[in-house]
């Protein structure tokens, strides 16, 4: 569920809708714009049971390739395109079960304009449908595990057929700080998202609104807040009401420090989500009959990490702690993990990322049916970019 936002000069970094990668601390405008710049990488997370009984599953895992690309067309102007592509395997019962293929693509469009110290920029956002859409049962069950809102999965899904939409975002900066008002629209495509049914399925459209502050303090301490509100359309089967998303309420605080030569980081949030709706008769969909519409949820992210030049590198660890509850008391849990990345410079603006986390949690599926979970994380990446 998760989609990429970047860092405009002047700009605070809103988060809207995104609740699973964290809080974004805003960087400070250089002098100097970046002209082009590139990443790639590969990046592997396993997730397995200490009761593969109660999941129904030994373990999950997801290999991610992704690729991200922006060229400052003009001074005011950017293009930037994004994707992956991911493969997720679900072992259960010694039988392995399979999703891969290429993700959706982004196409963003970004004309900024600043006086003084306003800058309002608009971008106008293209989802090319690039994924992998049609899905067989198999395929289908690890889809919805890849999916979880406790486990971070790096991808949550492979397509959604496409759509378009604009964010506009004004910031507005004044002595010590910046505040920042932002709007976003998106209208989703149809597709056909199964192989066991024929039928044509439009997502709902998504509105989202936020807010931020950001607050320079005495010796280059920082204070952000961030606040976001995302309403969705209804759901529709061949053009039939089929469901209508709840709403989310993200709320966060950051505060950044320095650390002898580097900086220190702590952030905490609020993710609510309501429960969605289900129409009224779903008969006639066979595959959704006796379907329940999904619980509320509160996801709450706490985190800290740290930038640590050493030599001509940066050594970046980081501490994070999640933990869902829903309505029903199922699918909920707690996750704690612990990791550390590296930026290590190769020459010619081009750094080298590898990246490794451990995590342990637990998740109650139902009522006396909880199981442990262990994971870990391993990346490598590499970042390009140069200057004007």
């Amino acid at each position: 569920m998760s989609a990429a936002r970047w860092v405009r000069r002047g700009a605070l970094a809103l988060v809207f809708g995104c609740p699973l990668a964290g809080l974004v601390i805003p960087a400070r405008a250089t002098a100097q714009a970046p002209v082009a710049r590139a990443s790639a990488g590969a990046h592997f997370e396993s997730y397995s049971f200490v009761a593969p009984g109660v999941t129904g599953a030994s373990s999950i895992s997801l290999l991610t390739v992704p690729f991200a690309a922006r060229v400052a067309v003009t001074h005011g102007l950017s293009i930037e395109a994004a994707g992956a592509y991911a493969r997720a395997t679900v072992s259960a019962f010694g039988t392995d079960l399979t999703l891969s293929g290429p993700t959706d693509v982004e196409l963003r469009a970004t004309a900024a304009v600043q006086r003084g110290q306003t800058t309002v920029a608009f971008a106008g956002v293209g989802i090319v449908p690039s994924g992998h859409e049609r899905l067989g049962l198999e395929e289908l069950v690890v889809a919805g595990a890849v999916a979880s809102d406790l486990l971070p999965f790096h991808v949550s899904n492979w397509g959604t057929g496409g759509g378009a939409g604009g964010d506009l975002t004004i910031a507005q900066g004044f002595e010590g700080g910046s505040v920042g008002l932002s709007a976003g629209y998106r209208v989703a495509s149809a597709f056909r998202p199964f192989h066991v049914v024929d039928l044509s399925y439009r997502p709902g459209n998504e509105l989202r609104v936020g807010a931020g502050l950001e607050r320079t303090l005495a010796g280059d301490q920082t204070v952000l807040l961030q606040l976001s509100y995302a309403r969705f359309g209804e759901d529709l089967w061949e053009g039939v009401n089929l469901f209508h998303t709840g709403a989310r309420v993200l709320a966060m605080g950051g505060y950044t420090a320095p650390l002898g030569s580097g900086t220190a980081s702590l952030y905490g949030g609020v993710l609510y989500r309501s429960g969605g709706a289900l129409a009224e008769n779903l008969s006639w969909v066979g595959v959704l009959t006796g379907m329940e519409p999904p619980p509320s949820e509160t996801l709450v992210l706490l985190g800290s990490s740290a930038r640590l030049p050493w030599r001509s590198s940066v050594l970046v660890p980081s501490l994070d702690f999640r933990a869902l509850r829903r309505s029903d008391g199922t699918g909920q849990g707690v996750l704690v993990g612990v990791g550390a990345a590296a930026e290590l410079r190769l020459g010619g603006g081009a750094r080298l990322v590898p990246s490794a986390r451990a995590r342990l949690g637990r998740l109650l599926v139902s009522e006396g049916a909880a199981t442990g979970v262990r994971g870990f994380e391993v990346g490598l990446g590499l970042q390009l970019g140069g200057a004007r």
